[in-house]
C-alpha cells in the first residue's frame, strides 16, 4: 500500500479494507462504534482504556469522512523505521544526440527525494523535461530545465518530490542536447525507511 513519509499515522482511503494491525484491531474499530450501547449492558469490557480511547478517536474521525464518502475506510500504514539520508543511483548508457530516454528509477523501500544531481561534467549536454512520480509530474511547469541547473555546484539541488512507494516509481525525462551520445548519470538522495 502506498505510503507518505510524512503524515498521519491513520487516514482515510474508500476502496480498501484494511483496518490496525491484525484481526484484533480490526474487531475493536469495529466494536468502538457501538462502545456505549455494550457498555451499557456489560459486553465489551475494557481491556485497555487508552487503546479504546484512541479507536474511539479513529471512530469519530470516520464518522465525519463518512458523511463525504460512505464507502471509506479507516486503516494504519505498515510501520516503518527512519533510516535516514540515502541515495539512488540513476544511470542511462550512450543516449543519441537529439534524442529524449524516460529512465525508471525503482527504490526497494518508501523514499523522499530532498536533492536530485547531475554530475557538472554531465550536466552540460542534457535538459531534465519530465520528473514524475506515480504519474504526477514534480516540476511546476511544462519546458526544458538545463542539466548543468542540477549540478553538484549548483545555488541550490534541492527538491521536494512525493514520496515514491516500492512498485511506483520515479520518472526522469531527460534530452541529450549535444551532437554526439553520452552517458547519462545522477542521483537522488533523500530520506528513507525499512
Amino acid at each position: 500500500m502506498p505510503i507518505d513519509i510524512v503524515g498521519d499515522n491513520y487516514g482515510a482511503m474508500g476502496e480498501i479494507d484494511i483496518v490496525g494491525d491484525d484481526d484484533l484491531d480490526a474487531l475493536e474499530a469495529i466494536v468502538s462504534g457501538i462502545e456505549d450501547e455494550l457498555q451499557m449492558v456489560g459486553a465489551a469490557p475494557r481491556r485497555n482504556p487508552g487503546k479504546w480511547n484512541r479507536i474511539g478517536n479513529i471512530a469519530q474521525r470516520m464518522a465525519a469522512v463518512r458523511q463525504v464518502n460512505p464507502n471509506a475506510v479507516a486503516f494504519k500504514p505498515k510501520e516503518y523505521n527512519a533510516q535516514g539520508l540515502q541515495q539512488i543511483g540513476v544511470l542511462s548508457a550512450a543516449i543519441a544526440a537529439g534524442a529524449s530516454v524516460e529512465i525508471e528509477v525503482k527504490p526497494v523501500r518508501p523514499f523522499k527525494s530532498k536533492r536530485f544531481v547531475i554530475p557538472s561534467n554531465i550536466g552540460l549536454f542534457f535538459v531534465v523535461t519530465d520528473v514524475a512520480v506515480a504519474g504526477k509530474s514534480m516540476l511546476a511547469g511544462k519546458g526544458e530545465v538545463p542539466g548543468i541547473a542540477f549540478a553538484e555546484n549548483s545555488e541550490d539541488t534541492n527538491v521536494d518530490w512525493d514520496t515514491v512507494n516500492p512498485g511506483v516509481p520515479l520518472n526522469l525525462t531527460v534530452k541529450n542536447t549535444d551532437s554526439v551520445a553520452h552517458d547519462f548519470r545522477a542521483f537522488v538522495s533523500g530520506l528513507a525507511v525499512s
